[in-house]
C-alpha cells in the first residue's frame, strides 16, 4: 500500500536543487531490500530577472528648457518567475556653484538654492570644501545636515533632501559644488516571466529661472531591483535653451528738464518657448525704470512703455545715453545672450543754458586806451540764458588773474542773479581797480551744475595789460 506525506520547503535562492526523501534512514527495521529507502529528484527553482532594456523620450531631441518631458523605460523580466520590483528614475548633471571667503564680509550668510520641479529628493556634490567652512544643507521645510571642517574636504556628497529643493546656507565658507543628483520618480511594477512592460516618468524642465542648472548634458539613469542585486541603464542626453529675449528698438521724445519722458522699448522673444523677463531702462548707467513683460514665442514684438523723470537726480540737463536691457541679471539661459540690449541711444534734456556772451573792458587791449594800476575801470558783462528752462539764483563771479590766461586770481565781484528767463539776457556793470601792473586776465564764470545744458560757455576770459 502507499501513503502521501506532504512537506513544505522555501528556497532561499533560485537555481537547480536535488530533493532527497529518505525512509528508515537509521536502519531500525530489517527489510527485504535496503537499497530502495532513498529517492532523489532534481528540482529547478525559477526567479524573476528584471532588466532595463531601453530609455527613450516622448519628444525628438534636442530636449528644451521649459518643457515637461516623459521618460520612457522598457523593463523586461528575463527570469522564469513573475515578480514585483521598484523602478527608479534619476537625473545626474554637472553644475557650478562657487563661493570664496571674500564674499562674506560683515558676517553675512549666503543661501544658494537649486530647484528641480516635482523631484522626489535631491542631493549635491562638493568637489572641495575649504577648511573652517560652515555650511548647512536644507530642503523646503528645514535643515538636517551641518558641515563644519577644520581641514580641506574633497569629493563629498550631501545626504538626500526630500522634495525638489535644496538650499546651501553658508557662513565664512569656501567651496565648489560641481554636480547634483535627483530622484525624479519611483514606480512599483509587477511583471510576468519572459515579459516586458513600458514604465513612464515625467521630467519637469519648466522652471526657466533655473536654466543655468538644467542647460547642458544630463545622465538619465533608470534603476530596477532584481533578485540578485541592481540593474541600471544610463542614457546621456542634452537639454538646450529655448528662450531668446531681445531689445530691437528704443524711441522717445526730447524732453525738457524735470519733464517725464516716455521711453518706448520694443522687445521680442525669438526663442521657441514662452517666458517672462525683467526690462530695465538706464540713463548714463543709472537705473530709471524697471518692469516685467511676458513674451510668447509666437507673438509679434511688444512695445513696453517706461516712464523716466528727467530731473537732476536722473542725470539732469544736457546729453545723455539711454539704454534698455531685457533679462539684465542673466536669470535665463538663452539661445543668444548677445542681443539683450542695444547700443546706447543719445538723448538731450533741454534745461537752462547760462552763457557769458560778452565782456566789455574799455582799456588795456590792443588799439584802445591804457589801463593803469590803482585806477578804477568799468566792466560790462552780458549774461544770456540760451536754454529752454528759466534759471534762478545763480552766481556770476569775476576774478583778476595775474598772467595771461590765469584763472586762479582773486575774486573781486560775486553776485547772485535771482532769475533769468529762457532766451533772455542781462548785463552787469562792475568796477575794477587793478592792484598790479603787467598782464592780467579777467575771468567771468558761472558755476556749472546739472540744470545747465552746456558747461563750455559758462566762462569767458579777456587778457589785457595794466601799466604802472
Amino acid at each position: 500500500s502507499f501513503i502521501n506525506i506532504p512537506f513544505s520547503w522555501e528556497p532561499t535562492s533560485g537555481g537547480s536543487y536535488n530533493i532527497t526523501v529518505s525512509v528508515d534512514s537509521n536502519h531500525e527495521i530489517e527489510e527485504l531490500n535496503e537499497s530502495n529507502n532513498n529517492l532523489t529528484m532534481p528540482v529547478f527553482v525559477g526567479v524573476p530577472d528584471f532588466t532595463v532594456t531601453s530609455i527613450t523620450f516622448n519628444t525628438t531631441e534636442p530636449l528644451l528648457i521649459g518643457d515637461v518631458i516623459e521618460i520612457n523605460a522598457t523593463i523586461a523580466n528575463a527570469g522564469s518567475k513573475e515578480g514585483t520590483t521598484n523602478v527608479e528614475f534619476y537625473d545626474n548633471k554637472s553644475i557650478e556653484i562657487t563661493r570664496t571667503q571674500d564674499e562674506y564680509s560683515g558676517g553675512k550668510t549666503i543661501t544658494d538654492t537649486l530647484i528641480l520641479p516635482e523631484a522626489l529628493k535631491i542631493r549635491v556634490h562638493f568637489s572641495v570644501i575649504g577648511a573652517y567652512s560652515t555650511i548647512t544643507i536644507c530642503n523646503k521645510s528645514g535643515c538636517d545636515e551641518e558641515l563644519y571642517t577644520t581641514v580641506d574636504i574633497k569629493d563629498y556628497w550631501t545626504r538626500w533632501c526630500d522634495g525638489d529643493t535644496i538650499r546651501i546656507q553658508s557662513r565664512r565658507a569656501e567651496f565648489t559644488v560641481d554636480r547634483y543628483e535627483t530622484l525624479l520618480a519611483s514606480k512599483r511594477i509587477s511583471l510576468d516571466a519572459r515579459n516586458s512592460t513600458p514604465v513612464f516618468a515625467p521630467w519637469n524642465l519648466s522652471l526657466q529661472e533655473f536654466g543655468w542648472a538644467i542647460n547642458g548634458t544630463h545622465d538619465i539613469t533608470v534603476k530596477v531591483d532584481t533578485y540578485e542585486g541592481n540593474n541600471t541603464e544610463t542614457r546621456m542626453v542634452v537639454v538646450n535653451p529655448s528662450l531668446d529675449f531681445t531689445v530691437t528698438n528704443i524711441s522717445f521724445n526730447e524732453p525738457l528738464l524735470n519733464e517725464s519722458v516716455e521711453l518706448n522699448a520694443t522687445v521680442a522673444n525669438y526663442g521657441v518657448r514662452n517666458g517672462t523677463a525683467t526690462v530695465r531702462a538706464y540713463c548714463d548707467e543709472i537705473l530709471v525704470n524697471e518692469t516685467t513683460v511676458s513674451l510668447n514665442f509666437t507673438d509679434h514684438p511688444k512695445i513696453v512703455d517706461m516712464w523716466w523723470n528727467a530731473n537732476i537726480t536722473n542725470g539732469g540737463a544736457g546729453p545723455h545715453n539711454i539704454s534698455v536691457e531685457i533679462d539684465p541679471d542673466n536669470v535665463f539661459v538663452e539661445l543668444n545672450e548677445t542681443n539683450n540690449t542695444l547700443p546706447p541711444q543719445e538723448i538731450f534734456v533741454n534745461g537752462t543754458d547760462l552763457a557769458v556772451t560778452d565782456i566789455e573792458i574799455p582799456c588795456g587791449q590792443f588799439g584802445g586806451k591804457r589801463c593803469y594800476r590803482d585806477k578804477i575801470e568799468s566792466i560790462k558783462v552780458t549774461i544770456a540764458n540760451l536754454g529752454a528752462r528759466n534759471a534762478s539764483n545763480f552766481t556770476v563771479m569775476l576774478r583778476d588773474g595775474l598772467g595771461e590766461g590765469n584763472r586762479s586770481g582773486y575774486a573781486f565781484f560775486n553776485k547772485t542773479i535771482p532769475r533769468l528767463n529762457s532766451s533772455e539776457s542781462t548785463s552787469i556793470n562792475v568796477t575794477w581797480t587793478p592792484k598790479e601792473f603787467g598782464k592780467h586776465t579777467i575771468n567771468v564764470s558761472i558755476p556749472f551744475d546739472n540744470t545747465d545744458n552746456n558747461k563750455i560757455n559758462n566762462e569767458r576770459l579777456v587778457n589785457l595789460s595794466v601799466k604802472p
